[in-house]
């Protein structure tokens, strides 16, 4: 992840901070294939830059930069999403 401390407050202002921020927050990750399973090297590839700039807004816990309690936040946020099928 960057080390530019202002990372974190420019990503969640870009995309976390309007409709349309969160729009194409959506359409990246989908056009990414984050939501999709990953068939080859180059998809994965794809996916992890997804979760690096995920990682930026300081939402998506990214290996080697996140502490246990984010992690966890995580974990509350993803167990307090109502289930749709």
């Amino acid at each position: 992840m960057a080390k530019d401390s202002n990372i974190v407050t420019d990503a969640r202002t870009c995309f976390l901070g309007s409709d349309a921020g969160k729009r194409t927050l959506a359409n990246m990750l989908t056009e990414a294939r984050f939501f999709a399973l990953i068939h080859t090297p180059e998809e994965q590839s794809v996916v992890n830059f997804a979760k690096i700039i995920l990682g930026w807004t300081g939402s998506f816990p990214i290996e080697g930069h996140s502490s246990k309690e984010r992690i966890d936040k995580f974990v509350n946020m993803l167990c307090s999403m109502e289930i749709e099928y």
